[in-house]
């Protein structure tokens, strides 16, 4: 989930570095936001819908998590889908920032 900070921090790098308008941020901001996609909404999204397909071996007082509190599983769960709820947000705010248009720079 986190192979787009690779991506992220490149990015930061070339702003603080004086790159801010090359080319090169163009194309790290462009790997961030796919591999932002791919990872923490495509990916993890089909996780979560595994882990939903698995649901009553998640819950199972047999299984393999049988030693583990129903109420922890639970808890568990909850983080996941919070989490998934979280970087959907911030898909959000990454397409809004990718589409916006920005005004061009005047040169004084």
């Amino acid at each position: 989930g986190e192979l787009s900070s690779i991506a992220l921090n490149i990015r930061w790098f070339l702003i603080n570095s004086g790159h801010g308008d090359s080319s090169a941020l163009h194309v790290a901001q462009l790997a961030f936001a796919l591999l932002f996609a791919v990872t923490r909404v495509l990916i993890y999204g089909l996780g979560l819908v595994h882990l939903a397909m698995h649901q009553h071996e998640l819950l199972s007082t047999s299984g393999a998590l049988s030693a583990v509190p129903t109420p922890l599983v639970l808890l568990e769960l909850g983080l996941l889908v919070g989490g998934y709820c979280l970087n959907l947000m911030w898909m959000g705010k990454i397409v809004r920032m990718a589409t916006r248009r920005r005004e061009p720079r005047r040169k004084d």
